[in-house]
């Protein structure tokens, strides 16, 4: 046989271990796609979180920004809006406490009498 001596069995065992290491190798590329795809879920469920909580602190950043805004104009309106009442008596007449004590309606009993 041309100096080679080579059975047919030693090609059959041969082609049987090519079968089973492709047959491995088949098996480790699917689960390496398997365990990418699973990967690649937890990694886009992470950036969809990640983007919510990004959106979620920019709003609530806002919404301090807007609060703070009002109330450093309530601050500023509070301020500015000192109330100061002067009554001056210039005709004489006894002023009666009662018509203060009732507030702005003590006016309205007052305007009865003259």
């Amino acid at each position: 046989m041309n100096g080679h001596a080579s059975s047919p069995m030693d090609y059959t065992s041969r082609l049987e271990d090519f079968r089973r290491s492709d047959s491995e190798r088949d098996a480790l590329v699917a689960e390496l796609l398997q365990n990418f795809q699973a990967l690649e879920l937890k990694y886009t469920e992470k950036c969809d979180d990640y983007n919510n909580e990004v959106e979620s602190r920019r709003m609530w950043q806002s919404k301090a920004k807007t609060s703070e805004v009002a109330l450093i104009e309530q601050k500023q309106a509070s301020g500015s809006n000192n109330f100061a009442l002067a009554v001056i008596d210039g005709d004489g007449a006894v002023f009666q406490d009662y018509l203060l004590a009732q507030g702005k309606d003590g006016g309205a009993d007052c305007a009865h009498y003259l």
